[in-house]
């Protein structure tokens, strides 16, 4: 059952309306039974397993074209495999991406907004184990026991992925992304690898005429590498 809490950036904020919370989260109020599968459902899974490898393949080629689309856009990171090797084996389950939406001038909601009214659904998946109001009110758990995850979880957003999805639904996603411009924004920036130094908070301001071109993501960049660092 899905209720008024969701977290964000740190904080417990009620800001979704009931039917953003339903699409957005779904929580564990009590400790129950695992129950997944009825014979009939068991059966069905049976005869689709025929065609899992095609699942699979479709899937990958998705993956392929979001990563492709979607590796020039700043503040977006796609996910990632730990190894080369695990290319053979992932099945993409969830597609996550990593948004740095303090950079974009909107909250998550907003951006889901957005994207929504372009027909594109989102979702977070999941909320973090830790936080759900049946492990808060028992073992007394709180925003800050799992720094790592939590920072994670502030910037997840998972987009569509599923192997029905045609070419033109994959394009369609794409093209929602991509239209997702910064407009004045404090654009956070991790440092990957840990060995290249790269500024930790770059302050951009810029005002864009809605008759004129839009900067590019270049132009965007090129003025924040003049911003002094912090």
């Amino acid at each position: 059952m899905a209720t008024g809490f969701c977290y964000e950036s740190g904080t417990n904020k009620d800001f979704l309306t009931v039917e953003e919370l339903r699409q957005m989260i779904a929580e564990m109020q009590e400790l129950g039974y695992n129950h997944r599968l009825t014979d009939m459902q068991c059966a069905l899974g049976l005869s689709q397993l025929r065609r899992l490898d095609s699942f699979i393949a479709r899937r990958r080629e998705i993956v392929a074209a979001y990563n492709a689309a979607f590796s020039d856009i700043d503040c977006l990171q796609t996910p990632g495999l730990r190894t080369a090797a695990h290319a053979a084996t992932t099945s993409w389950h969830l597609y996550s991406v990593q948004l740095d939406f303090s950079a974009l001038g909107r909250t998550r909601s907003q951006v889901m907004a957005q994207l929504r009214t372009e027909g594109v659904g989102t979702q977070v998946l999941y909320i973090l184990v830790h936080l759900p109001p049946w492990y808060r009110q028992h073992y007394g758990y709180a925003p800050g026991k799992c720094p790592i995850a939590e920072s994670f979880y502030s910037c997840a957003l998972s987009l569509p992925l599923y192997p029905a999805m045609t070419d033109g639904d994959v394009e369609s996603v794409i093209v929602a992304v991509q239209a997702l411009e910064p407009i004045a924004a404090v654009c956070i920036i991790p440092a990957r690898g840990g060995s290249k130094r790269i500024p930790q908070k770059i302050s951009v301001r810029f005002s864009v005429d809605p008759f004129g071109p839009i900067p590019s993501r270049r132009h965007w960049l090129r003025t924040a590498s003049r911003k002094s660092w912090s």
